[in-house]
């Protein structure tokens, strides 16, 4: 929320700062008399404006993370650079005798000329500053989305891991009652041979006894 605020407060500057530059550079120095008056009036209110701006802009800058703060500090100390800049040109037309000649030839002094070739070098400056911080914008939203497929990812592969530790549980549970059962198993097996190896033992004994009283006592 608070870098769309910066945003439109700069926009808000930037509007503001092309209608100064409009009035000075274009309109001044084909009006005369009260005209003039009006528009330096006008052009005063508007480097006003601009200079509120420039302290909102500066406010919301102390509330943003230094990471952000820091880069556009120095466009905020160019946007009051820039006004000072339109104010001093707006004070020769307002006092001529007292500022630079002005060239009617080519509609700009020389001052000016300079200026405007600083403005645009800074121009230049602030849009590859721009530029990176889009791509860092990007890089950053890149390895976002990466680490929440990761995240997404590790969250099923615990999922899976936790419903084979239980299937594995559950199948040692089954073999030790298997073993339990299969151990009891043997017992009996092992308990009906010794009853049977008895039996055999008596039948035999039977018939021994048998054997002996029919042909012995005969």
């Amino acid at each position: 929320m608070m870098s769309d605020k910066f945003d439109v407060l700069e926009e808000d500057y930037q509007s503001t700062y092309d209608k100064i530059v409009y009035r000075i550079d274009t309109q001044l120095p084909q009006r005369y008399g009260e005209a003039k008056k009006a528009t330096i009036a006008d052009t005063r209110r508007l480097i006003e404006e601009a200079l509120i701006i420039v302290q909102e802009i500066e406010t919301e800058l102390k509330q943003m993370p230094p990471s952000f703060r820091n880069p556009m500090l120095n466009k905020s100390r160019k946007y009051r650079t820039d006004i000072e800049l339109a104010s001093k040109e707006l004070d020769k037309y307002a006092n001529p005798l007292g500022g630079a000649s002005y060239n009617r030839e080519n509609g700009v002094t020389s001052i000016e000329s300079k200026h405007r070739q600083k403005q645009m070098e800074g121009i230049e400056v602030l849009d590859r500053a721009g530029q990176s911080l889009s791509r860092s914008r990007v890089l950053a939203a890149e390895s976002e989305a990466v680490a929440d497929v990761i995240v997404d990812d590790l969250g099923t592969q615990r999922d899976q891991l936790s419903r084979t530790r239980d299937r594995l549980y559950d199948t040692d549970t089954d073999l030790t009652r298997t073993r339990k059962i299969l151990r009891t198993m043997t017992l009996n097996v092992f308990g009906n041979k010794i009853l049977l190896i008895c039996v055999i033992i008596l039948l035999l004994a039977i018939l021994c006894a048998e054997v002996y009283l029919k042909f012995f006592n005969n």
